[in-house]
């Protein structure tokens, strides 16, 4: 079997995961950052947990924006 897609409509999917995938790592990436940061100043496990989330979940929604964006304009 071929690796090759078949059709122009897998190669969609596979862009769309891939960019689901990506935006997902840039809010991992920038939540470890912001969690490390919150537990450098001496923050408690309850509000580094907190902070990893909301930068996490900012960041994944940002970048989705920004890729949508660039994929429409």
């Amino acid at each position: 079997m071929s690796d090759t897609p078949r059709n122009p409509t897998e190669v969609e999917a596979a862009q769309r995961v891939g960019s689901i995938f990506g935006c997902l790592m840039v809010g991992i990436v920038f939540g470890v950052f912001a969690a490390l940061a919150a537990w450098h100043s001496g923050m408690g496990g309850l509000g580094i947990l907190l902070i990893y989330s909301a930068v996490g979940l900012v960041t994944t929604i940002l970048t989705a924006a920004f890729s949508a964006y660039v994929v429409l304009v």
